[in-house]
Parts: structure tokens; C-alpha cells; sequence
């Protein structure tokens, strides 16, 4: 198995627009501070055995880095747009395979938004599998 962590910035990446503290600057100048926003890629040994945790708003970026045009499966840790919105803006969405969810995620609030409903429409409409996660996952 092998993990690669994808972007490991926050809900709004690195540089910020604007800003002008030294990460922010050394990142404009492609310094070691700039990051991309949280997505994790999950390979196993197997064939078709390739997961995301997570699709940032980034994910376009980071799957044409590590020159991969599909997955066969995606995790997601909760329904805050900078976890799910890679899906919304990639053609790499698979055109089958598993989705993971939080326990019960779609019963919530955050979960209502029109953008993460769309996705999961699409999903479904691929014949992706929805499947929410055990409690002894979360």
C-alpha cells in the first residue's frame, strides 16, 4: 500500500490571495510554503485499487501531478466544500466505484447544500455505490 498526501493546506490553500505574510510570499515565489488544499490518494497493490480521502477544490491539480486520470473509490471525512468540491470541477470523476461517507451524513445540515447534492446526483447517475460509514469508522 502507498499513501500519497496530495495538498496538505487549509480550507483556503497557500498563498492566500492578498496576503502578505512571509509562508504567503515565499509561496508566491514557489518556495516551500505553498500547498495545495487536503486530498489523499490511497494505492494498493491490487489492480483497480486506487482511493481518495478527501477531493479538494485542487484535485484537478493534483491528479494531473501525479498523472492519474481516474479512481476507483473516494472517502470523505465530512461534507465542508473543501473536502468534496474536487469532484464537482474534475473530468477525472469515475464512471464507477465506491463512495464513503460519514455516518448518516446526509441527514445533516451541512450536508443540504445544493453543490454537495449535485455531486452525489452524479454519482449516482455513474452507478457509483453509496455507502455511509460504520461509527467504528469515523
Amino acid at each position: 500500500m502507498k499513501v500519497t498526501l496530495l495538498g496538505t493546506g487549509d480550507a483556503i490553500g497557500t498563498p492566500k490571495i492578498g496576503c502578505k505574510c512571509p509562508a504567503c510570499m515565499d509561496a508566491l515565489r514557489g518556495g516551500r510554503s505553498r500547498r495545495m488544499r487536503f486530498s489523499v490518494l490511497i494505492e494498493s497493490d491490487e489492480e483497480d485499487g486506487r482511493v481518495l480521502v478527501d477531493s479538494s477544490p485542487d484535485l484537478r491539480w493534483q491528479l494531473l501531478k501525479k498523472d492519474l486520470s481516474s479512481v476507483d473509490g473516494v472517502i470523505w471525512t465530512h461534507a465542508h466544500y473543501d473536502h468534496y468540491a474536487g469532484f464537482a470541477i474534475s473530468t477525472s470523476s469515475p464512471r464507477s466505484g465506491m463512495m464513503w461517507l460519514p455516518i448518516s451524513p446526509l441527514r445533516s445540515r451541512e450536508c443540504s447544500s445544493p453543490s454537495f447534492r449535485s455531486i452525489i446526483r452524479h454519482w449516482r447517475r455513474w452507478g457509483c455505490e453509496l455507502t455511509t460509514a460504520r461509527r467504528w469508522l469515523s
